[in-house]
């Protein structure tokens, strides 16, 4: 979201609406004006530079009863990954084998997968199990391993990627999820057609190249849950770091 902030989310353009217990609503609402006024404004064009510290898998302690996983797998180790090639074969797993696995027979709210700035990014929200659907995004390669690509398949999954850079025709959701996806590939508006070009281009070949490296880059993923408090200790082993964000805690 930083990296965003100064190129989508400004800090005249929206409004806050907040729900909370009343003997903690000054201390949320002073949050979230300090939340605000770091945001950007109309006058900043680029994102500031922000220091990030070295990836740790965090459980995070919150005061409700959201579930959520996220778990990314480092692929800066493969810069000649294809983008496209590695959004079509991402587009296959969300809906052949996560939303099979995840919210079918997992029961979560919704879950997905993005890769961008040379990481694969697996998550879910408002997930019943979380030590589930852990054992779901680390049996990924294995999955990938068993299924049958055609040329077919991935014309129809870059098809879908193709859209995703589209702004025309969209609803206001979509043109902002549509933003969102360009700034995290980094694609500016002259350089839509030359992608959408390479987008088309994608061969069932490159795909399949990517399976047996993303095998090995699983090796060093990481995780960050976010859930109760009984959830997150029950899920300890997983998280070099706990944290708890409860209000007085």
């Amino acid at each position: 979201l930083v990296k965003v902030n100064a190129d989508i989310f400004k800090n005249s353009s929206y409004k806050f609406g907040y729900s909370c217990d009343g003997n903690v609503r000054a201390d949320v609402r002073s949050k979230l004006e300090a939340f605000n006024a770091s945001l950007g404004t109309a006058e900043q064009k680029e994102s500031k530079a922000v220091a990030v510290k070295q990836l740790r898998n965090e459980g995070i302690i919150i005061s409700g009863e959201e579930h959520a996983l996220a778990f990314g797998v480092d692929l800066s180790a493969y810069p000649h990954i294809s983008m496209f090639a590695m959004d079509a074969l991402v587009n296959v797993l969300e809906y052949d084998y996560l939303y099979k696995k995840i919210r079918v027979e997992g029961g979560a709210y919704t879950c997905g997968a993005e890769c961008f700035d040379n990481y694969l990014l697996l998550y879910s929200q408002r997930d019943p199990d979380i030590g589930r659907t852990y054992e779901v995004f680390k049996s990924v390669p294995e999955w990938l391993e068993t299924v049958e690509f055609t040329q077919a398949d991935i014309v129809q999954q870059t098809e879908g990627v193709a859209e995703r850079f589209d702004l025309l025709n969209r609803t206001k959701g979509e043109i902002l999820s549509s933003a969102i996806f360009r700034t995290m590939h980094k694609i500016k508006e002259d350089d839509v057609p030359k992608v959408m070009k390479c987008i088309t281009d994608v061969k069932l070949e490159e795909v399949k190249d990517i399976v047996p490296l993303l095998k090995e880059a699983f090796k060093n993923s990481v995780v960050c849950a976010v859930s109760n408090e009984e959830e997150i200790r029950h899920y300890s082993s997983l998280f070099d770091e706990i944290i708890d964000l409860r209000i007085g805690k």
